[in-house]
């Protein structure tokens, strides 16, 4: 005699994510709508950060938090005015800055690293203030 016995839904395992913990898409996703342009901004040619910007990264600061499992790269970029040299070490600088923000706000400095992209990968043309402005930017990748 067979016996049919229906399949129910497995429960999750223990070691699944739960809602305390998000997953990368959505960690990387309310990052990104967070660093929209022009959020991250410093004081000209400086890697100073602006005061209006701790607000948005007190907000980063806070989504990481939320998300102790993972560990991000903060990229700087520029647009392509000056020279190519300048502008990998000035967005290095200013990467590392944000870091340093971001380890003040109590994140783990082994969960950052800070990379220096320069002009290398626009976001748009350099051939209109707009565009420059677009290429001017902090972008956080989690992983």
């Amino acid at each position: 005699e067979l016996m049919v016995v229906e399949s129910l839904p497995q429960a999750q395992p223990p070691h699944a994510q739960g809602p305390s913990e998000p997953n990368l898409d959505t960690v990387q996703t309310e990052l990104n709508g967070l660093l929209g342009e022009g959020a991250v901004r410093f004081e000209n040619g400086k890697a100073r950060i602006e005061p209006s910007s701790y607000s948005i990264l007190d907000e980063i600061a806070r989504v990481l938090r939320e998300a102790p499992v993972t560990s991000a790269r903060v990229e700087g970029h520029t647009d392509d005015s000056g020279q190519a040299d300048y502008n990998k070490t000035i967005s290095l600088s200013r990467a590392q800055a944000v870091v340093d923000y971001l380890v003040q706000q109590g994140i783990g400095p082994d969960r950052l690293e800070a990379v220096g992209v320069g002009q290398e990968r626009p976001a748009a043309p350099n051939d209109t203030r707009a565009g420059r402005m677009k290429n001017r930017r902090v972008e956080i990748i989690v992983r």
